[in-house]
């Protein structure tokens, strides 16, 4: 009988527990803590009483009949309710909330608090057996105890971290990206790029480190040596590395091996000189070409407008399948990015727009009067856009694309100023003079920002097995290319045999224009291997595979492909820091304020370093 009972008891619990409505708690029997269970009927659809309740605090089903057993059990339950975790238990819950403030950033005070708090308790409560109360939620650790064990994991992890570069320090193969920025008082974020033996590029937060207000290129060299050295860096060491930032600190190279401007900047930079060029650039314009940039000027302006108006009208919000890029004044191409979402969301933002405020329905109705200039803008700038986005990827190596993008551009550009459309497939949905403008704005601060960039990125070019032959750069491009590849190669692999006599100046007219040949058997034949440009083979997965073919060719890419070519990766590490740092918590000292934020980009980074973290 008992038995019987039992098992019904089970088929019961199990009602309540599914997805299904065959069973709900009703009224409140004898006690708000008691709650009646409720049976559907599969005759009349309606709820009937089962004969049976539950106890909500440990999920023990009683019987819903008359009789003193309901306020028996709650008094031994409230009892249970009084049990503890186990010291175990307790140092488990310590671990797993400094790992969570690892991997999410979020401050101590939430941390400790009693959200988090009661989280655990109803966590604990639906996977254990549903007794812990106040006494327990007692034990959980507040702030300042999950404080002392997220740092002592931060500095495991930060101590990992530059373990991990200790076998390519001082051997060219590291490259540092810094920026500058502001959280409270100004910061210098540091990252750290490099090839691994698996030809895998990996990034590694280490250092955010207080700096002054100047920001010169001097400073910023001393505090990143300085912040080297207190991991056992010598000096030497510290100054081999490359270095990726933006304009601003372009004499860095002085201070390291070389300098890597960032692309991320200039591609930024160079659309906003596109819509709104230089004062010298624009005396060198057409009048009829200034004429009509701002066209372009106003399609951005309206496409933020109307993005603007969405996310300010709860009811236009809650209808959109999804929201255009929010606005954002310091970002340049932001602009673009809200001019891409508009234009894809046109349809859904029409059906609505009567919703929108008066700015926004009246830059709307003018965007979607206008599609041959919203057509042409984005014809010319929205490549810029896909380029940003390429160049800030993490996961793969992308500097050998710099250059060739960049001649893409500029091959387009320069057709275009000359009205050669024919790339052009739908011309009837274009405004073709406003490209024409477009085009040949563009091309002065084109050439300005190519020009920035150096020897490291021809050298990149030329290892990528899709543009080794540099078809669309001049015949100087490609000699500074090969040179600066040779001059990395080993001495001992120069072919003696190649001959050196002096070919007659009218032979030369008659030649290819091409590079001056190298004279390194590796380099030699990996140019000369054939490639299928439209092979799906990553560059990775090439050079991977040619480690034995080409030894020391390999060894010069994975120096060379380890540079990042943008510093955006930095940009993340204050997005984090805003997290755990504010107006009011000045009082964090530097030394604290680093352990957090680096330890916290290296644990959103690599997860499966936060659980190989010591438990003990």
């Amino acid at each position: 009988m008992n038995r019987k009972k039992t098992e019904v008891d089970r088929k019961l619990l199990k009602l309540l527990e599914s997805d299904g409505d065959e069973a709900v708690l009703g009224d409140e029997f004898k006690s708000e803590l008691v709650k009646q269970i409720m049976i559907k009927s599969v005759e009349s659809d309606e709820y009937c009483a089962s004969g049976r309740a539950l106890c909500t605090q440990c999920k023990t089903l009683l019987s819903a009949t008359d009789g003193a057993h309901v306020f028996r059990h709650l008094d031994r339950c409230t009892d249970f309710s009084k049990r503890q975790f186990t010291k175990e238990q307790t140092s488990k819950i310590t671990r797993a909330l400094a790992k969570h403030a690892l991997r999410t950033g979020k401050s101590f005070n939430y941390m400790g608090g009693d959200c988090m708090r009661d989280l655990v308790i109803d966590v604990a409560n639906a996977t254990g057996s549903g007794i812990f109360g106040k006494e327990a939620k007692a034990q959980i650790p507040h702030r300042q105890t999950i404080q002392t064990h997220t740092l002592r994991f931060s500095d495991e992890l930060i101590k990992r971290a530059f373990g991990e570069l200790k076998p390519y320090v001082g051997k060219q193969r590291v490259n540092l990206i810094v920026d500058h920025g502001k959280i409270v008082s100004n910061y210098l974020s540091m990252f750290a790029s490099y090839i691994d033996d698996t030809f895998k590029l990996r990034l590694l937060p280490i250092g955010f480190i207080p700096s002054t207000d100047s920001k010169t290129g001097a400073d910023t060299a001393d505090a990143i040596i300085d912040r080297l050295q207190s991991v056992g860096w010598s000096e030497e060491e510290a100054r081999a590395c490359s270095i990726t930032a933006d304009g601003a600190l372009a004499n860095l190279g002085t201070h390291f091996s070389s300098y890597i401007r960032c692309v991320s900047h200039s591609i930024h930079l160079l659309g906003e000189k596109v819509v709104d060029p230089l004062e010298k650039h624009a005396k060198m314009l057409d009048p009829e070409i200034m004429k009509l940039l701002p066209i372009a000027r106003e399609c951005l302006d309206n496409a933020q407008n109307v993005s603007s108006a969405i996310r300010n009208n709860f009811h236009a919000c809650s209808e959109m399948s999804r929201l255009p890029t929010l606005p954002n004044d310091t970002r340049w191409l932001n602009g673009l990015k809200c001019l891409v979402d508009v234009t894809e969301l046109s349809k859904e933002i029409l059906d609505l727009v009567s919703k929108l405020s008066l700015k926004g329905r009246t830059s709307m109705y003018w965007l979607n009067d206008h599609p041959e200039y919203v057509n042409a803008v984005l014809h010319i700038l929205k490549p810029l856009l896909t380029y940003s986005i390429d160049f800030q990827r993490q996961d793969e190596v992308t500097t050998h694309r710099v250059l060739p993008a960049y001649k893409v551009i500029l091959n387009k550009w320069s057709a275009y100023k000359d009205r050669d459309f024919t790339k052009i497939v739908d011309k009837d949905i274009v405004d073709l003079d406003l490209i024409e403008a477009m085009a040949t704005s563009g091309l002065k601060p084109l050439q300005h920002y190519y020009s920035q960039f150096g020897t490291h990125h021809y050298g990149a070019t030329l290892l990528s097995p899709r543009t080794k032959h540099m078809k669309n750069f001049t015949k100087e491009e490609r000699k500074r290319a090969v040179s600066y590849i040779s001059e990395m190669l080993p001495k001992d692999l120069i072919d003696l045999n190649v001959d050196t006599t002096e070919v007659p100046e009218y032979i030369l007219e008659m030649s290819d224009n091409t590079e001056k040949a190298p004279t390194h058997s590796e380099l030699k034949r990996y140019l000369d291997e054939s490639f299928n440009v439209k092979s799906s083979e990553k560059i990775e997965e090439y050079w991977s595979r040619k480690r034995l073919d080409y030894p020391a060719l390999y060894t010069v890419a994975t120096k060379v492909l380890s540079i990042v070519p943008s510093e955006s990766v930095c940009e993340t590490t204050f997005s984090t820091a805003a997290f755990l740092l504010d107006k009011r918590r000045t009082r964090l000292r530097t030394e604290t304020v680093e352990k957090i934020v680096v330890g916290s980009q290296i644990a959103s980074k690599n997860p499966d370093w936060v659980d190989d973290l010591k438990t003990n």
